[in-house]
């Protein structure tokens, strides 16, 4: 009985010793919209690298991206991470410059996926989009990088992209 108490407090106390690390404690300006760093589209594609680990307190990255002007099209957007050990995911939102949400790569729904890539196709866009890269859940990391490629409509309705606003 006596071993079990103390292998009950023994327990108790490591898991009062575990850190807990704020998702945004070590966010720099990309962690925010206001910061989100620039995605240059130069013949019709674009890249850009970084790093998010939610164990080191830097849960995501903004990335905006500015879409030829006056110019309708498609954005076809993939993001591929390496992670420090297998399992880890990465995921990401796209937004409009009204921030409404456009479309997703969720989170993986099998636990420990070995999956490594997400990607997703927006369609009837213009002007500027924003781009969210996130670690999914409390122990995912990964170094990433997003790619996008833009491609213009051939033939344009003038109402197809205002429900996108």
């Amino acid at each position: 009985m006596r071993n079990g108490i103390w292998v009950g407090l023994a327990i108790a106390a490591c898991v009062a010793c575990v850190k807990h690390v704020p998702q945004d404690s070590k966010t720099g300006e990309d962690g925010r919209t206001k910061g989100a760093r620039e995605l240059k589209i130069e013949n019709n594609e674009g890249r850009a690298r970084g790093i998010v680990t939610y164990p080191g307190g830097d849960r995501s990255d903004w990335k905006v991206i500015t879409l030829p002007k006056d110019q309708v099209g498609s954005v076809e957007l993939k993001l591929r991470w390496t992670p420090p050990r297998p399992g880890l995911d990465l995921s990401f939102e796209v937004y409009n410059e009204y921030y409404r949400v456009l479309d997703a790569a969720k989170p993986n729904v099998r636990q420990r996926s070995r999956k490594t890539t997400k990607s997703v196709t927006v369609d009837n866009v213009t002007g500027k989009l924003y781009v969210q890269v996130y670690a999914s859940g409390r122990g995912d990391a990964g170094a990433y990088m997003l790619t996008a490629a833009w491609k213009a409509a051939t033939t344009v309705d003038p109402l197809d992209h205002l429900d996108q606003r």
